[in-house]
């Protein structure tokens, strides 16, 4: 089992602290083992492979999910098969050793409801719940006041942040700060890190490292015309598949523009044509419509080098770009085996319906 960063607690203590729970039926067992892992810092835990460690008691995952509400419900299925004699050594990692002096207070609760469990208590006093929102509430402001440090927000932005997004209350300090660290390498500022928060869950530190490496060898990092900062979120905490995709579509969409840095230059390049011309083109359908940088590039490929029309024609009609790029090929081989030579009327028989194309050059099809 990796240990890495987390530090030992006893099961069997745990196990006899939520029987004594159930017994005065204080808290439901589920909601109690929530409360304990959040007390313990119950995060990263996708990080551990644990799976030889519960091989004989049921069929774990090869990682756990950091999720608290999924680990309770599987360990809760199990709960009742783990003994002292049958598992004398397996350890439940529950927190960061940087974080246990934090916890000492609740291990002593613990501990004295441990005794009570030995001595048949069937009684729970206030004090012992007063002591253990007094934890909790400990707990959670000296995890607002780490946020709102690391995050450079204020007391009261980092409290609706948490109540936003619940999983600050169980995620690991260090790993927030590695990732902290690993995002301001590539020079994105705290600013952009505390609006996109989930950046510091959805994936991990190497994942991100990754991704923003890639993005960085791209040129889509500084600058540039094919995707800006405050979109630059989405691709780093997007699903593995989606970012490949993604990022294929986003070098495409760079390379499309042939080193221009906008479509207005790149029109300006390709139909040598003046600025306002080329504003003009953007400002009326189908270019309004954003189309994007490949499929503007495959059209004036295929209008100016293998259909040979001039960059006016292009111009003047324009709205052809509307249509794929399959169809406008498909129709001008279909044309020119049948013989239609003049411009306007291949502009006639592109524009023309699906079925009455169909109809006119049935025999060339």
């Amino acid at each position: 089992m990796i240990m890495r960063r987390f530090c030992v607690v006893d099961i069997k203590l745990l196990l006899e602290t939520m029987k004594v729970y159930q017994k005065v039926g204080l808290y439901q067992t589920r909601e109690f083992c929530g409360r304990i892992f959040t007390q313990w810092e119950m995060t990263s835990l996708r990080d551990i492979k644990a799976k030889s460690v519960f091989s004989n008691y049921g069929s774990f995952p090869n990682k756990f999910t950091s999720s608290k509400t999924y680990f309770c419900r599987q360990y809760l299925s199990l709960s009742s098969k783990f003994t002292t004699k049958s598992i004398p050594s397996v350890p439940v990692l529950l927190t960061n050793n940087q974080l246990l002096r934090q916890h000492v207070s609740y291990t002593q609760i613990l501990s004295d409801f441990k005794h009570r469990s030995a001595h048949h208590s069937s009684r729970i006093t206030d004090k012992d719940i007063s002591s253990f929102k007094e934890a909790e509430k400990e707990l959670t402001s000296g995890r607002l006041a780490f946020l709102s440090k690391n995050l450079k927000c204020s007391f009261d932005e980092t409290k609706k942040m948490v109540d936003k997004y619940t999983f600050f209350l169980h995620l690991n300090p260090e790993l927030i700060l590695e990732k902290i660290a690993v995002m301001q390498s590539y020079s994105l500022p705290i600013s952009f890190i505390s609006r996109n928060p989930r950046l510091l869950y959805q994936h991990s530190s190497d994942e991100l490292k990754r991704r923003l490496q890639l993005l960085k060898e791209a040129t889509l990092l500084t600058e540039n015309p094919i995707i800006q900062q405050q979109d630059l979120a989405h691709y780093l905490e997007c699903p593995y598949k989606t970012f490949d995709h993604s990022f294929k579509r986003l070098c495409a969409e760079r390379d499309a523009l042939e080193g221009c840095w906008s479509q207005k230059d790149y029109l300006q390049l390709r139909l040598q044509c003046s600025q306002e011309t080329a504003e003009t083109l953007l400002s009326q359908s189908p270019l309004k419509n954003v189309v994007s940088n490949v499929k503007l590039k495959q059209f004036l490929d295929f209008m100016l080098n293998e259909a040979k029309f001039s960059p006016e024609f292009v111009i003047q009609h324009r709205q052809l770009m509307s249509f794929s790029l399959d169809r406008l090929k498909f129709r001008w081989h279909v044309m020119q085996a049948a013989g239609v030579s003049a411009s306007e009327e291949m502009v006639y028989v592109w524009k023309l319906a699906e079925q009455k194309f169909t109809i006119q050059f049935e025999a060339y099809i």
